[in-house]
């Protein structure tokens, strides 16, 4: 079975206490051919923002989680359970109080709507026809503003019905607003293509005035207004460095404030009052970086702890000596007014696995990454329905294949970057629970990357990829993944572009060499030696072949030729091919899998009007195949899995959620 390719595209190993539940509405047996959406892995995590009610009580929306804290940002608890099931993705979030606070959120079904948090429990309202309403201030208990970037939303009972009005213009891709505690004033910041835009109003949105920005601002990313008079709004120049602009006449002339030289833009900025406000963002490196100032003129660099951000950061600052920050994982807190500042890891929500195995119909297991580039491993009991998170060990690289030949026995490949530098070091772990914990196995050669794996039993594996020259590689195991040893590649083989294997020591190879045709190289002797037979398909030379998967004697090779799908069969174990008929709503297949000799599927995209995501079944053995649309993002699914009923894919839903769909043969 393969894998998909290199193309597209650490924690102590404990269970992590995270299953992921699938909502009743969409708990059920589809029928055979149809594709559903199985589970709901985690919120969207597109938005990052925090929200300080009092100098202990904050709240924050990161890399997909609903957080809360009761000292000042320095602990976090996980509330995301607290979000209704129909809920898709969280916005912004703002506070009135410490027992009150307001979220903007969509819903599964693309709607927009508003829940109102107090006493750890939530109630939903919709929003109707608005947009995605990326920001929200409320200056009161029960009043809130919140804006899609093309209309102004108004609710005067605490979320319950909410009013629009109409902007003088339209902002994107995310303006920012912030309305003065207990007063009807807001301003708005955004951009109008390439020209920054600064919007105030009076009434809570009602009507608007237009404020000029000086000149050369370019982007505006975030607001805040400790008065009716004074507002600050983060930002970059044309030259793509950081700034801040301030107002203190009620919006009517803005001017630069002082900052120290920094790449790239301010991306959130909070103040405690006129004088006090910090501002923060990350560098071209993507370390956080933080300004301050005690005169509201002239801010001076603080030292944030050296970490890397995943993205953007949020800040709030309830006092003017104590202040939290959230930002790829990461949360930050001062209490001495910026002279220290503290760090501690964040929760984060899974994102959508970048390959899965399934050795049962009810058992399957899933590796990738979470909203924070974290590595993690999914298990399922219950056919993709709902699914475990578990840790891996400290300095796994980011994930790309997993095989299970087994129920307990899988094998994962992973690449990490070796320190100090910029080269890849491949990585291969094992796991004889099933996926629950894992070890990381010995590569005879780690220079280079492994993404293609294959495990005909649970002692034997072989994985492909290239090392550091972008020359072929090729490692095998036949200890259960403990230890591997390299393998010479095919005589005249630059790339290995699929591997799959038939029996415990019978496999293939499709590679080739630039302007050649690919061809299929099979062993008996796992690697020993390689036999080459030709793929035959018309103008072979600009065939590219993404994967293979083997049931048996049955193996299938997916890819390219121009923008159109193409399907090789073979039933002898590699020896000979046929070309089968790709569906025409197959443009490009990325990966392939075969739960038995005539069960197969494969994971493609159709780029004509109207198309979408895609996956292609055949029930005889690869000679013909059936095209079935994907409930998911305008993408390629990540990976297929098949078993012998049908098969489970990974996806992105289209309001950003991580998501597992399946379908049955």
């Amino acid at each position: 079975m393969g894998r998909p390719g290199a193309r597209r595209a650490i924690c102590s190993m404990v269970l992590v206490s995270l299953t992921v539940a699938l909502p009743a509405s969409i708990a059920h047996a589809a029928p055979a051919g149809n594709w559903h959406v199985a589970s709901t892995l985690a919120l969207g995590t597109d938005d990052t923002a925090i929200a300080c009610p009092s100098t202990m009580v904050c709240w924050a929306l990161e890399a997909g989680q609903l957080l809360s804290s009761n000292d000042g940002g320095a602990t976090w608890t996980n509330e995301t359970a607290l979000v209704p099931s129909d809920v898709a993705a969280l916005h912004d979030i703002d506070c009135p109080l410490p027992v009150r606070c307001y979220i903007t959120a969509t819903g599964v079904d693309g709607s927009s709507v508003a829940l109102t948090e107090s006493q750890h429990t939530i109630v939903e309202h919709v929003v109707p026809h608005a947009g995605a309403l990326v920001s929200l201030s409320c200056a009161q208990l029960l009043r809130c503003v919140a804006t899609d970037g093309k209309l102004i939303w108004e609710s005067v009972n605490g979320s319950g019905s909410w009013t629009s009005f109409t902007l003088p213009t339209t902002l994107s891709p995310a303006p920012d607003l912030a309305c003065v505690r207990g007063t009807f004033v807001c301003t708005l910041v955004g951009d109008r293509g390439e020209t920054p835009v600064v919007l105030r109003t009076t009434n809570s949105g009602t009507t608007w005035e237009t404020g000029t920005a000086p000149s050369p601002t370019d982007g505006l990313y975030s607001v805040t207004c400790p008065s009716v008079t004074t507002c600050f709004a983060g930002g970059a120049t044309f030259s793509d460095d950081a700034a801040v602009i301030v107002t203190t006449n009620r919006g009517k002339t803005w001017s630069f404030a002082s900052v120290p030289s920094q790449a790239y833009a301010v991306r959130s900025i909070s103040c405690a009052s006129e004088t006090a406000c910090s501002a923060i963002g990350a560098s071209p490196a993507r370390t956080p970086f933080l300004f301050a100032t005690t005169d509201g003129r002239h801010f001076d660099a603080q030292t944030l702890p050296a970490v890397e951000l995943e993205r953007p950061a949020a800040i709030a600052c309830p006092s003017p000596t104590r202040c939290g920050a959230v930002a790829g994982g990461i949360s930050f807190f001062t209490d001495d007014a910026g002279a220290h500042w503290s760090s501690a890891a964040l929760p984060a929500g899974v994102e959508a696995p970048q390959s899965l195995s399934c050795p049962t119909t009810t058992e399957c297991v899933a590796v990738g990454n979470d909203a924070v580039a974290r590595p993690s491993a999914l298990t399922s009991a219950d056919g993709g329905a709902t699914w475990a998170v578990h840790a891996l060990p400290a300095g796994t690289g980011g994930l790309l294949a997993v095989e299970c030949p087994t129920p307990t026995a899988c094998i994962a490949l992973a690449t990490a970057s070796a320190p100090g530098t910029n080269r890849q070091r491949a990585q291969a772990l094992r796991s004889t629970d099933g996926g629950v914990t894992w070890t990381l196995g010995v590569l005879a050669d780690r220079r280079g990357v492994l993404t293609k794996l294959t495990c005909p039993s649970r002692t034997t594996c072989i994985a492909s990829g290239y090392d550091n020259l972008s020359n072929a590689k090729l490692e095998v195991t036949t200890d259960g993944g403990r230890h591997w040893s390299s393998l010479a590649a095919p005589d005249d083989v630059f790339t290995i572009n699929a591997v799959g294997c038939s029996a415990v020591d019978a496999c293939i190879v499709i590679g080739g060499n630039p302007n050649a045709a690919p061809q299929a190289y099979t062993t008996s002797d796992l690697g020993a030696t390689f036999h080459p037979h030709p793929v035959p398909y018309a103008d072979a030379g600009n065939v590219y072949f993404n994967d293979v998967g083997c049931a048996g004697q049955t193996c299938v090779a997916v890819g390219e030729y121009f923008g159109s799908g193409v399907i090789m069969r073979s039933r002898d174990a590699g020896a000979t091919w046929r070309a089968s008929r790709a569906p025409d709503a197959a443009q490009i297949i990325d990966s392939v899998s075969c739960g038995s000799p005539w069960r197969c599927g494969a994971a493609t995209f159709d780029f004509r009007q109207h198309g979408g995501p895609v996956v292609v079944e055949s029930t005889n053995a690869g000679r013909t195949w059936r095209a079935f649309p994907v409930p998911a993002r305008q993408e390629t699914p990540l990976d297929v899995a098949c078993h012998a009923r049908g098969c489970v894919a990974s996806d992105v839903s289209s309001a950003g959620n991580p998501i597992i769909v399946a379908g049955d043969f």
